[in-house]
Order: structure tokens, then sequence, then C-alpha cells
């Protein structure tokens, strides 16, 4: 998912917010993380704070959001975000509306989700922005991976 908060024009948080990777044959997905970021948060969270006016209530694991099967797929990263300016907030991700989906019998990953406020975003709106007021509260949950394989009564679930 990308992401953009606009909170002046010379002042934008820019942020690549992977899902989980697909299960493969022989292994679980992998949780959210790139190939060259390898980490949860692109950025450290103080650091963040520190250039942006924003607090991170919270980054980590979405539980149980990877597809099942006989290897799991990997699970998606929540964020939650609290603006402490006025901002406009614009994303783009087909992971509002295409889910992952498994292999060879694999279950699917759920859909990324996107809430102002609690104000769920429909799932299938994939492009947009909003006009945030200062002290809005942003939920980003990014998707799971498909999983590969049926599932048996011996699926591991990882935390």
């Amino acid at each position: 998912m990308l992401v953009e908060i606009a909170f002046k024009p010379d002042q934008k948080l820019h942020l690549v917010l992977p899902g989980g990777a697909g299960a493969e044959t022989n292994h679980h997905g992998r949780r959210g993380l790139t190939f060259w970021i390898r980490d949860f948060a692109p950025f450290s969270v103080e650091q963040i704070e520190r250039n942006y006016p924003v607090v991170i209530k919270s980054v980590g694991p979405l539980s149980q959001s990877g597809g099942r099967g006989q290897f799991n797929g990997g699970e998606g990263v929540n964020w939650t975000i609290e603006i402490k300016e006025d901002a406009k907030f614009e994303w783009c991700s087909l992971q509002l509306a295409l889910r992952s989906t498994g292999a060879s019998q694999g279950k699917s990953g759920q859909l990324a989700r996107l809430s102002f406020d609690q104000e769920k975003i429909d799932e299938g709106v994939w492009l947009g922005s909003r006009t945030l007021k200062a002290g809005t509260t942003i939920e980003i949950a990014t998707a799971g991976g498909g999983g590969y394989g049926a599932p048996t009564s011996s699926t591991v679930t990882y935390a």
C-alpha cells in the first residue's frame, strides 16, 4: 500500500506498507515486509515522529491475516497513526480490492483495511484521498498473503 500524508507542501510523509507474502511449496509466507526493507517499519517510529506531526500508536503483525494452508500465507501489518496537524491523506493499493489468492487448495489472505476515526473505507476503493483534521486516527491494515496446499488439522498457526 502506498500512502502519502501531506501536512504542508514541503512536509510529506511517504510510506510503502507491504502486505504478507504468499506461501510457497515448502514454507510459510513472510510477514509484511519487502526484500529491500526487511522489517515491519521502513523507518523507526522515533524517526517518523521526530520528522512529522504524527504519533504512531502501534505497528505490528496483523494476526491471522494470511490465508490458511499446509503452509500459511504471511501476515499483513497493522499501523495506527494519529495526526497532530490538519493534513491531506492519499492512498493507492490493490490490496484493498484484490485478495492474495491461495494456491493448490490454500486459502486466500485477508484484504487490506483502511479507516479514519473508525470509519472504514469500503472494500474495493483502492485509490483515494481525504482531508483530515488534527487528532484524526488512521488505521491501516495491510493484506495477508495466500496459503499453499490444503489446510490440515496439523497446520501450524504462527505468531
